[in-house]
């Protein structure tokens, strides 16, 4: 059995950067944009819900015939605290991991969302932002066809 810490209802803003890249073409080839700011982002209501993403993640791993202990969800600043004694107990490699798992704590811990209503106005004739089932699926496989790559 393993623990993950609790995500509420953070959700975690993503979005494909053929899509972003598609958005900076039109927007350089445009007058419209003159003096705009565009928030490239799918926004607070498309945003993906972590728990949602977690759940995602777990349905592709067992279809994927890979197995993954069963995690009890603990609130994050138990999480926090025990990543002392748990880094005891895992190798070097996954230690210099860990140290950065500090910064994505405190990301969970907050609520953050983005607004992209006037990108959406701007674009509405122009480009859609793709719904994140279009993509999450195509992310999570590359992500599972490359996890044994190693850098050289």
């Amino acid at each position: 059995m393993g623990v993950t810490p609790s995500t509420g209802k953070t959700k975690l803003d993503i979005i494909p950067s053929d899509y972003v890249a598609q958005a900076i073409v039109w927007s350089s080839e445009t007058n419209k944009t003159i003096g705009k700011i565009m928030h490239e982002c799918s926004g607070g209501e498309d945003a993906l819900d972590i728990s949602r993403l977690r759940k995602r993640v777990l349905e592709i791993y067992t279809q994927n015939r890979i197995g993954v202990p069963d995690a009890k969800v603990i609130p994050i600043w138990v999480f926090k605290s025990i990543l002392p004694v748990i880094g005891l107990f895992v190798s070097k490699k996954a230690r210099r991991a860990m140290k950065a798992l500090p910064v994505f704590l405190n990301y969970l811990a907050e609520n953050i969302t983005f607004d992209n209503t006037k990108t959406r106005l701007l674009l509405k004739d122009e480009l859609d932002i793709p719904p994140i089932n279009s993509y999450l699926g195509t992310i999570l496989k590359h992500y599972l066809d490359n996890r044994f790559v190693r850098e050289k």
